[in-house]
C-alpha cells in the first residue's frame, strides 16, 4: 500500500451518529487521494467512551455507558436443556 503525504492537519470535534468526539486530529490529504471526504478510523473509533459493532455490512456506533448492545440478535443457536 502506497504511502500518502498529508498537506495538513486541523483539530475538531466529530459527531457520528449522535455520538460526538472532541478535538480529534483531522488530516487533509489532495483531493484525488481518496473518493470519501472523509474516513473515519481507530483515532475516533477507539476512544474509551464510544463503542462499536460491525453486524452483517452494518456498523453500530454508540456511548460505552449505554451498553446498547445488549439487546441485539445474534445469529447463535442455543440448545435448551432439562434439568
Amino acid at each position: 500500500m502506497p504511502a500518502l503525504m498529508s498537506i495538513g492537519r486541523i483539530k475538531a470535534d466529530i459527531e457520528v451518529d449522535s455520538v460526538k468526539a472532541e478535538n480529534i486530529s483531522i488530516y487533509v490529504v489532495p483531493d484525488n487521494a481518496q473518493s470519501v471526504d472523509l474516513i473515519i478510523g481507530r483515532t475516533w473509533l477507539d476512544l474509551p467512551h464510544i463503542a462499536y459493532t460491525k453486524i452483517g455490512e452494518r456498523v453500530h456506533i454508540g456511548y460505552q455507558e449505554d451498553e446498547l448492545f445488549g439487546n441485539f440478535p445474534t445469529d447463535e443457536k442455543v440448545n435448551p436443556v432439562c434439568l
